[in-house]
């Protein structure tokens, strides 16, 4: 990203977005800041996608691969988890927006009897400290304030091998990251919230089938979807 920090200005300045934000301290007094990007036309310019595009050159995600361990087996197909009827309807606002944004497409039954696509169970629970919605409130701007999605991906990670090296680095932990910054001189802490960053890795069409997933939707059918981009 290029990015800089003017300290006498107090502006963090990202090089690749031509863009500024000013870092303003936490009311509590910690050390660190927060870089706020205010919609409207008080806050940052950015320039066009069309624009960051023709930067990145062509560069694209890599696809991951995910390898099976040696005699692992086809978890068998379970009904999804019960849930109330705002429960379903969150579930069912959350699928559409991801397959609308390529991340995870319909699959049907008969895909699925077809004997080769692991089907696990998803559902949503309430963000921590969120009110339960009331009838009419939900739509797909809102739900995401009142729910997180969860996949139960249990039966996957006990078949699957461990990511190769050049990936280890996306499962690395907070203080194994903390470690590796300079212990002298003036340190400057800070963070960058990239929404739904996680979802920007493809996954190889050959794995594809280890990603499905089945839920109930709002009218209270049982739905089935699958990935096709890698869910951090």
């Amino acid at each position: 990203m290029r990015a800089t920090i003017s300290l006498g200005e107090d502006i963090f300045h990202c090089g690749e977005l031509e863009s500024a934000w000013h870092l303003h301290p936490f009311e509590s007094g910690a050390v660190l800041g927060q870089a706020y990007q205010i919609a409207g036309p008080c806050g940052p310019t950015v320039v066009s996608e069309e624009v960051i595009r023709d930067r990145m050159g062509g560069w694209t995600w890599p696809e991951v691969t995910m390898e099976l361990k040696p005699n692992a087996v086809r978890p068998k197909p379970r009904r999804p988890y019960r849930c109330g009827p705002v429960e379903q309807q969150a579930m069912e606002l959350m699928v559409d927006k991801l397959i609308r944004a390529g991340v995870v497409e319909s699959v049907t039954q008969a895909q699925v009897d077809e004997g080769s696509m692991w089907v696990v169970s998803a559902f949503v629970v309430p963000k921590p400290g969120a009110r339960t919605p009331g009838a009419g409130e939900l739509n797909e701007e809102s739900v995401s304030r009142f729910f997180r999605l969860v996949v139960d991906e249990r039966a996957v990670n006990e078949a699957t091998s461990p990511l190769p090296s050049p990936w280890r680095t996306y499962l690395s932990t907070i203080p194994a990251l903390l470690s590796q910054l300079p212990s002298e001189g003036p340190v400057y802490y800070g963070s960058l919230d990239v929404k739904d960053a996680y979802f920007c890795l493809p996954l190889a069409s050959s794995c594809r089938d280890m990603f499905a997933f089945n839920y109930y939707g709002a009218d209270g059918s049982i739905k089935l979807g699958r990935f096709v981009k890698m869910a951090m």
